[in-house]
């Protein structure tokens, strides 16, 4: 079972008559703080910036069986800069992410409230920084918001250097809401990193979602937005049934295959140079994908 404690399915947005400029000017005045400012506004920047990613649990399931060791936040290519992340299993919770500047979040708020606003989130003014947000019970949100490199030391679950050991993530949160955080920066890592691999883009859809697809508009007062599908296709399976062939293939005991991405950097590459390719896992004799990657030296 996939799941990720403590945060919940659903986020909570502020219903549309409160999003004025008089009622989003005193959250702002709220805000005790830099990192609280970004916690209040996730929801309502999302709700005019943003756009939905929804992932199936093929997908889901298979990104839970995929290793991932080396991390960076610079190379993703992200379909919209704010995003509601959702997901069909039922197990794991939605998140934002939002992908900005100082000086971007700034002008945006300026937007928004209608007054000015030169916050200080301890960031160089053009250094974009990555926000990851999501919600505990009691409509409480936690949030993590760090740099590219820092954003790699979290997915590796290391504090990053030369920052505070939160940075500017919540410092209310316990150590299981922490763990969570950090599970939930790899997860996003990896559903951007299939969505970057070749032959995996997702697909762009104006369908509003049905209730068991999740993420419908008006639930939670969730606003109606563009949606990216991120799904299996009939060619993702013809591509798994050939690599669960070639895998099972050789002399050594197959004993299954962990997921995982190879990036085809070098310039003997021609058609795939700079990009990524998903290997889907497969599973061993006993019908069980192994926990740990191996790698088979011959």
């Amino acid at each position: 079972m996939n799941t990720i404690k403590p945060f919940v399915k659903d986020i909570t947005f502020f219903p549309e008559k409160y999003n004025t400029p008089a009622m989003l000017s005193r959250v702002f005045k709220a805000a005790v703080n830099s990192a609280g400012v970004l916690r209040l506004f996730a929801p309502i920047l999302y709700s005019k910036f943003g756009s939905q990613l929804w992932v199936s649990k093929e997908v889901s399931d298979d990104l839970a069986q995929a290793s991932i060791t080396e991390f960076d936040f610079a190379s993703l290519e992200w379909p919209r800069r704010n995003l509601e992340v959702i997901f069909e299993d039922p197990d794991l919770p939605s998140l934002l992410a939002q992908r900005y500047t100082q000086n971007e979040i700034n002008a945006k708020m300026r937007e928004l409230i209608g007054i000015p606003t030169n916050i200080n989130f301890n960031f160089k003014d053009t250094e974009r920084f990555t926000s990851i947000f999501a919600e505990c019970p009691g409509a409480v949100m936690a949030s993590v918001s760090y740099p590219d490199e820092g954003m790699d030391d979290i997915a590796r679950n290391e504090v990053p250097p030369n920052r505070n050991a939160g940075g500017l993530t919540d410092a209310a949160l316990d150590e299981n809401e922490k763990k969570g955080m950090q599970e939930l920066v790899v997860l996003f890592y990896k559903v951007i990193m299939f969505a970057c691999s070749s032959g995996c883009k997702p697909i762009l859809t104006d369908k509003v979602p049905t209730k068991k697809q999740g993420g419908r508009p008006g639930f939670k007062n969730r606003p109606k937005k563009s949606r990216w599908i991120i799904e299996y296709l009939p060619h993702h399976y013809k591509e798994r049934q050939q690599q669960a062939k070639e895998a099972g293939e050789g002399t050594h005991q197959f004993r299954g295959r962990r997921g995982h991405w190879r990036h085809y950097k070098s310039a003997r590459y021609k058609a795939m140079q700079g990009q990524r390719q998903f290997i889907f896992p497969v599973p061993g004799p006993d019908g069980t994908v192994p926990k740990h990657k191996f790698v088979v030296r011959k």
